[in-house]
């Protein structure tokens, strides 16, 4: 019976897990006055302005990212990035205010699927501005990398057959 109750709760925190992950919709859905009012966690907004609403975006479409990076979605994951540049509203602002964040993202979705070529729209997304980060792509890339493997065969099976010969001997 514990058995059974164990699975079933674990069964629900996978399934409460995957209802909570954010989707593309919910990211061009999102309504300002509705982040207004559910960004004070109880307290008083001290400022109400575009910020606010600026930095919920941004957050939504990075955690849109991570969701189609745990689906194994690369494609999708890294579009979901690109979207944070596309959260001005000022086209006077070259993007130098959203790059950063960007960046993350980009960071985030590249290390999670252990991929150091997506690190790389660091430096294409955005030339002008991607020249500048070009130690976070550095790092991006070198924590992307997967590590390599432990332990080759050759050494695991000169292992087993020596121990085969050892144990043979004893008899």
């Amino acid at each position: 019976m514990k058995k059974i109750i164990i699975f079933s709760l674990l069964g629900f925190l996978l399934l409460a897990g995957c209802m909570q992950m954010e989707t593309e919709e919910k990211c061009l859905n999102m309504d300002p006055d509705e982040v207004l009012t559910n960004s004070a966690w109880g307290e008083n907004l001290v400022s109400t302005d575009e910020s606010v609403v600026k930095k919920a975006n941004i957050t939504c479409w990075h955690n849109a990212a991570l969701t189609y990076t745990a689906k194994n979605d690369l494609a999708n994951a890294t579009r979901c990035c690109e979207q944070i540049l596309k959260i001005n509203n000022d086209p006077a602002d070259k993007k130098d205010t959203l790059y950063p964040e960007y960046v993350l993202c980009i960071d985030a979705v590249a290390v999670r699927m252990q991929d150091n070529q997506t690190c790389l729209d660091i430096a294409t997304q955005d030339p002008d501005l991607g020249a500048n980060y070009e130690f976070e792509m550095k790092q991006c890339i070198r924590h992307a990398t997967p590590p390599p493997p432990i332990c080759s065969t050759a050494p695991v099976v000169a292992l087993i057959i020596g121990a085969s010969l050892f144990v043979k001997r004893r008899k």
